[in-house]
């Protein structure tokens, strides 16, 4: 599926970013596909804070946030199923979440200063 997605020309894969450059980058693109299942990072915060939609299958992140497909986070998770159920998100629910993800996130930072 993400092939497709490259082919067609609006799926780009970026090698190691500098963390100064996240916000410019996340200015230019719709979404975050983050694939690391290592632990809450910088890159999905920041990217949720500035109201960009994540599309990922970290366990940490979706223990705090809000997933695509509605379901509870288990280690079946599946990005390409994430990504499309987010592509199937009406506008006015997309507006919605995107909100509510921020006001979190915003909560998180000046409670547990994960920012």
């Amino acid at each position: 599926m993400a092939i497709n997605f490259v082919n067609e020309g609006w799926l780009k894969f970026y090698p190691s970013v500098s963390r100064e450059s996240i916000p410019s980058i996340l200015l230019n693109h719709n979404y975050l596909i983050y694939v690391c299942n290592e632990a809450i990072d910088k890159v999905i915060l920041k990217a949720t804070i500035s109201k960009a939609p994540v599309v990922t299958v970290n366990t940490e992140y979706l223990k705090e946030f809000r997933f695509w497909t509605d379901h509870i986070v288990t280690s079946d998770l599946s990005l390409d199923f994430e990504l499309v159920s987010l592509l199937r998100t009406s506008e006015d629910k997309l507006t919605v979440v995107i909100q509510s993800e921020y006001l979190r996130a915003m909560e998180g930072q000046e409670l547990n200063g994960w920012v």
